[in-house]
């Protein structure tokens, strides 16, 4: 009798811890969302790794379609002004200079053109696209230069999704070698294929154009450095009203809402297909076409470095529409230690909640 007491004891006892094990590790999982770094700092805006929907595309962020010998690489670009018949793009150098054939202009409304090179600017990677010109209004080049700790919103195409995200403006760059601190920073990470977007400002001006990206961070040339290239080669970019931008309300705080489109997407070419005769006939004072080349100098390529998400040879070019993309640690765990961290910790509390629930269960039986 004395041992069937004790054994009864014992198991009781050892259910109980069993019990107390299993509450601790949902105790545990509970309290892994409130801990974090000891510094009470705001958290840098993060992208959500679930899409839980497409936004819709801002009508003026286009996608640049570039014909190579052996592919087609895609990039984003921006329409900034109209002007009689046609219309600017600004995107990247980086993203047409391998051209091979005609570029193309798609237009999230549908609307495609071929696009021809007005110029390029190697150093900040800017390039001036002319195009017929879309039933689109142009978005206001920003007067005003960003100011560290201010909201910008990049956006862009990426593999060919449209996103729009935003993060603070942390600094000023340079692109390397002896030029100024004329690339604005901002705390946020871009995608392949977004290379050439535009960087909006809270207003839904081109506070600058995107360049790279790498370590959380996004650069790209600023307005200023912007509106100084495309005056070389076309009337002043300042026929948009920036009262005129702000109306409504949309993916860019501050920026004109676009109705999204009902049904499949279908390119809606313009009738006239011959760009370069046309451009070269109609824009007096315009420079000869060029073929897109490397100047004479090598360009500094700033943003490569092994942690960085992209650099200036895979960002717009490179991008392939391709299958899904590789499942990596950091898309998992996360990208700090604190998120890896706190991922490892989730795994073992739930791991022992397992091991000591199977314990329990076999242990009743």
């Amino acid at each position: 009798m004395k041992r069937f007491c004790s054994t009864s004891a014992g198991r009781g006892v050892a259910d109980l811890s069993q019990v107390a094990v299993c509450v601790l590790g949902l105790l545990l999982l509970c309290c892994l969302p409130v801990l974090g770094d000891g510094d009470a700092q705001p958290p840098e805006p993060r992208i959500a790794r679930l899409p839980l929907g497409r936004p819709t595309p801002h009508p003026a962020v286009v996608r640049v379609m570039v014909p190579e010998r052996k592919a087609t690489s895609h990039g984003s670009g921006t329409l900034v002004d109209t002007h009689d018949r046609y219309g600017l793009v600004v995107t990247n150098w980086h993203v047409v200079k391998d051209a091979a054939n005609t570029i193309m202009v798609v237009f999230p409304d549908g609307f495609q053109t071929g696009a021809r090179v007005l110029n390029v600017d190697r150093d900040w990677d800017l390039a001036a696209l002319a195009i017929w010109r879309p039933k689109v209004r142009p978005v206001f080049i920003a007067l005003q230069p960003p100011q560290p700790g201010e909201t910008l919103t990049i956006a862009g195409y990426g593999s060919g999704n449209y996103r729009a995200v935003s993060g603070r403006c942390t600094q000023y760059v340079s692109p390397g070698g002896q030029l100024p601190y004329e690339m604005v920073e901002l705390a946020v990470r871009a995608r392949q294929g977004d290379s050439g977007g535009p960087i909006f400002n809270q207003r839904g001006e081109l506070a600058g154009v995107l360049f790279g990206s790498g370590a959380g961070r996004t650069s790209g040339s600023y307005s200023g450095r912007v509106r100084q290239f495309l005056a070389s080669v076309w009337p002043p970019a300042e026929t948009a009203d920036p009262a005129l931008v702000g109306s409504g309300s949309g993916p860019v705080p501050g920026v004109a809402a676009v109705r999204p489109t009902t049904g499949p997407f279908v390119p809606v070419p313009h009738p006239e297909t011959d760009i370069e005769r046309a451009v070269s006939a109609d824009l007096q004072g315009a420079p000869a076409a060029i073929q897109p080349q490397d100047p004479p100098h090598p360009g500094p390529d700033p943003w490569e470095s092994e942690d960085a998400l992209l650099t200036t040879s895979d960002l717009g070019p490179q991008s392939r529409l391709e299958g899904p993309q590789e499942i990596t640690w950091t898309s998992i765990a996360g990208d700090s230690l604190t998120d890896q961290a706190k991922t490892i910790l989730a795994a073992i509390g739930v791991l022992a909640v397992l091991v000591h629930v199977l314990r329990f269960a076999g242990g009743s039986q």
